[in-house]
């Protein structure tokens, strides 16, 4: 069984075996408005090979019964991942303003949704949690505003950000005054 949802330049296609045994599934899914050159089984984060004849794509996966899986198919595959800190220092208790985009092979931003991990280091090495966490990178872009603690160590900070199914990694220092 199959149920698919459509985006601009995306779609999820989740998926079930509601039978008793192991079964490699094929999926054939026509008249998108995209052709689809990347796809992920984001159950699993296994890369899937889209294969399109006759304006129909074709993915295929196994599914132990009774499980199910989501998979994501994208135009285009992740390339890049760039972390864009704050140009100038950020003061104890105001908002941290950085940019996060992810974009393809030719500097394009990509189009639907990706999770990337956001870790804000201070300058002892700690992680603060609070500050950073899985965030949605939408359409290529994503605006993170958070506020650094009152009582946050001064010197650089860093900024570390890595996209989830791939894992493209970036990393941007700022400074907090």
């Amino acid at each position: 069984d199959v149920g698919l949802r459509l985006g601009d330049g995306w779609a999820l296609a989740p998926l079930a075996n509601l039978g008793t045994e192991t079964r490699c599934v094929e999926v054939a899914l026509a008249s998108l408005d995209f052709a689809p050159g990347f796809a992920v089984n984001l159950t699993d984060g296994s890369i899937l090979e889209p294969v399109i004849e006759n304006n129909v794509v074709r993915l295929s996966c196994e599914l132990a019964s009774y499980h199910g899986a989501l998979l994501a198919l994208y135009e285009r595959a992740p390339a890049r991942c760039r972390v864009i800190p704050p140009a100038t220092p950020v003061g104890r208790g105001s908002r941290l303003g950085c940019k996060i985009e992810l974009t393809d092979s030719s500097g394009r931003p990509l189009t639907g949704a990706f999770a990337i991990r956001l870790t804000v280091t201070d300058p002892d090495g700690n992680a603060h949690e609070s500050l950073g966490g899985i965030r949605v990178v939408a359409n290529g872009s994503l605006q993170v505003r958070e506020r650094i603690p009152v009582n946050a160590l001064c010197g650089k900070w860093t900024l570390t950000a890595e996209e989830q199914i791939i894992g493209l990694r970036d990393e941007a220092s700022f400074n907090v005054s």
